[in-house]
């Protein structure tokens, strides 16, 4: 599966948990510096961020699934259904042909619950070439589709529950390292916070942004609106968003649709250079795990990490180097 696949490929970054354990843990010698320690922080919400967006495409597939599983039982239905009907057809024949024939004979045919020992009675029977080759042909036809049919729902099933392990699995390493990341954050000084918790900005920098033209004047004034909300893993509002939530949101409004799962964000749309950006492109950061939206004057409205929520901070930073930019 592609989702599996990709799992493998992060397996590397999420390996950093181990070197973070030992942080929580700390040396008996000598405590970590403050640095260090914003930088675990820093490594921790990457992580969590990481499985966030795995957890979005794994939710936004078994939403898929989900659908096609309701198609397939209607079409199993259906399929079952016409099954029933050539077998009242084929039955009907039989008793029209054997109207002389014994009536063990004819009711063993007509009341067989098995659709393979139906068949078998049928075709027992001594005047069986008389019978109307085209029914038993369609029968036998009805019986291998509905087989196929109940074979791609019962597969359709457990693709679902595999689906659902990993989402269960994905939570669980997400609040995991968003746990160990905000124990870490209650160790330093309120002074030594501010790089992440802080959601100020300033509304003259906002007054002073380049207007955005068309739909994208539209996509930056939602994501804007959103400023000092919450961060969730997940959330694409109306109270939270997490950082492919926002973007998702935000286009959403403006009548463009698009996936909550950074990689196919930005995959669906043109790239520009980073140094021709307009205000509603799309910055992808860390390889997909981390969007944003640019809004003008090298700032952009990003939905972080849970301390930080969605604030406003500049598109580069000692953390932060955008990957690419693309418009849609």
């Amino acid at each position: 599966m592609r989702l599996n696949i990709k799992r493998a490929l992060v397996g590397t970054v999420l390996a950093g948990t181990t070197v973070t354990a030992g942080f929580l843990q700390g040396p008996a010698h000598a405590a970590p510096s403050a640095a260090d320690v914003q930088t675990q922080i820093r490594d921790l919400y990457h992580q969590a961020e990481v499985v966030t967006e795995q957890y979005n495409e794994a939710s936004s597939q078994l939403t898929s699934l989900n659908s096609a599983l309701v198609n397939l039982k209607a079409d199993q239905a259906a399929q079952n259904a016409q099954l029933e009907a050539v077998r009242t057809q084929l039955g009907d024949a039989v008793l029209q042909q054997y109207e002389g024939a014994g009536s063990a004979t004819v009711s063993s045919v007509v009341t067989s619950n098995d659709p393979a020992e139906f068949l078998r009675e049928a075709s027992s029977m001594s005047s069986y070439q008389n019978l109307q080759a085209n029914l038993v042909q369609n029968y036998t036809n009805q019986v291998t589709a509905l087989s196929m049919r109940e074979g791609a729902t019962n597969a359709q099933v457990a693709k679902i529950q595999s689906v659902q392990q990993q989402l269960n699995a994905d939570k669980a390493a997400i609040k995991d390292k968003i746990s160990k990341a905000q124990l870490l954050l209650s160790s330093l000084q309120p002074s030594q916070r501010g790089f992440l918790v802080s959601r100020d900005f300033s509304r003259a920098d906002v007054a002073n942004l380049p207007a955005p033209n068309g739909r994208a004047a539209i996509a930056v004034a939602y994501a804007l609106a959103q400023v000092g909300k919450a961060y969730v893993w997940g959330a694409a509002g109306p109270n939270a968003f997490d950082c492919s939530g926002l973007t998702m949101a935000a286009w959403g409004a403006a009548g463009v649709g698009m996936s909550h799962y950074v990689p196919t964000q930005v995959a669906a749309f043109p790239r520009v250079p980073l140094n021709a950006m307009q205000p509603g492109d799309l910055i992808e950061y860390n390889g997909g795990s981390h969007v944003g939206m640019y809004i003008g004057n090298g700032q952009m409205v990003n939905a972080e990490n849970p301390s930080a929520g969605v604030r406003i901070e500049p598109v580069y930073t000692p953390w932060f180097r955008p990957d690419f930019a693309v418009r849609p």
